[in-house]
Parts: C-alpha cells; sequence; structure tokens
C-alpha cells in the first residue's frame, strides 16, 4: 500500500501533524498527496512574511502574492524601511550559505516541483 492509496482524510491528518521538511517532502510526491502538503504548509509556514523595500523582496513578495496555493494564505506582511547594513548582508549571506548546504541535495527536486 503506497501514500496514495490511503483516504484523502488521512492524508490531511498526516500533513497537518507533518513537520516542515516532510511536508517539503512530501510535496514532491504523487499530485494528490503534494496538493495536500501545499495546502498544510501554506497554512502553516507561508502566513506572515517581513520585507525589506528593495525590488527583489518585493518582487519575491508579489510572487509569493501570485502563487494559487501561498498567495490565499498570506495573513500578516512586515515592511521594513530600514536601510540594509554590511552586517545584514553578512548575515542573509550566512543564512543562504547554511540553507544551500542544508538542502543541496533537494535543490534540483525544489526546482522541479
Amino acid at each position: 500500500m503506497s501514500l496514495q492509496d490511503l483516504p484523502n482524510e488521512l492524508i490531511a491528518a498526516i500533513c497537518e501533524i507533518a513537520d516542515k521538511n516532510t511536508l517539503m517532502a512530501l510535496r514532491l510526491t504523487e499530485k494528490g498527496v503534494s496538493i495536500w502538503a501545499t495546502k498544510s504548509f501554506s497554512d502553516r509556514f507561508m502566513t506572515s512574511f517581513s520585507v525589506f523595500l528593495t525590488t527583489l523582496c518585493l518582487t519575491r513578495l508579489a510572487e509569493i502574492c501570485e502563487h494559487p496555493s501561498f498567495g490565499p494564505g498570506v495573513r500578516k506582511l512586515y515592511i521594513s524601511s530600514r536601510r540594509i547594513t554590511p552586517c545584514h548582508i553578512q548575515d542573509l549571506t550566512r543564512q543562504r550559505d547554511y540553507l544551500v548546504k542544508c538542502y543541496a541535495n533537494q535543490i534540483e527536486e525544489i526546482a522541479r516541483a
């Protein structure tokens, strides 16, 4: 028996208790499971955003808000007009490097999804 053979109610219940990494993995599976995982991911992890008033941040925010699954889940938006300092850029670079290192084996799969 595979995951997609389970009733939709059970798949939805699994997605509601799954952690973020598990939901991201489930989004890469069969379409029926992916739909439930994406909904749960959006409801739990895409509700609030902090953005800077930069072209890149605002472009990404617009893309998220236009996304059919993620856009409706956005509930709070924090906009910072502070200037980005060199320390902030270093922190962002470290966070990016850390995420790339952690998810390097999944980047291609995530891009395909």
